[in-house]
C-alpha cells in the first residue's frame, strides 16, 4: 500500500521499534546506516513528518551524507514478527547540530 501520509497505525508502528535503517546519498553513492533508540526515538510529529532523535558518528558515511540536507533520504522500519515494516521516503532532512548535554 502507497500512501503520501503516515496514519497513526504507522505512527504507531514507528514510535514503537528500537532501530531504524535510513539511507541517504548521490546518484553514484547510497550510504546507509542502522540507528538505535529506546522506542519513541524515532516518531512521527505530523502525517508528513518523522522526527528522529539520534546522534550520527561523525566518521560514519550517512552523517557526512546527511550535512546540510540529502537530495533524498530513505528510512526501513522492520519488525521481523510479525514480519511488519514500512518505508519511508523522504525529499529532503533537516539536521540539528547544536550539541546536547548529558
Amino acid at each position: 500500500m502507497i500512501q503520501r501520509a503516515l496514519d497513526r497505525k504507522f505512527a504507531h508502528f514507528l514510535a514503537s521499534q528500537p532501530v531504524i535503517y535510513m539511507a541517504a546519498g548521490t546518484a553514484t553513492r547510497v550510504w546507509v546506516s542502522a540507528l538505535f533508540g529506546t522506542p519513541g526515538f524515532a516518531h512521527a510529529t505530523s502525517p508528513t513528518t518523522v522526527r528522529v532523535r539520534a546522534d550520527l558518528d561523525p566518521v560514519d558515511p550517512f552523517s557526512a551524507a546527511t550535512q546540510g540536507g540529502a537530495a533524498a533520504v530513505g528510512m526501513l522500519v522492520l519488525e521481523p514478527m510479525p514480519r511488519s515494516r514500512i518505508r519511508i521516503n523522504a525529499s529532503r532532512i533537516a539536521r540539528n547540530t547544536a550539541s546536547r548535554s548529558s
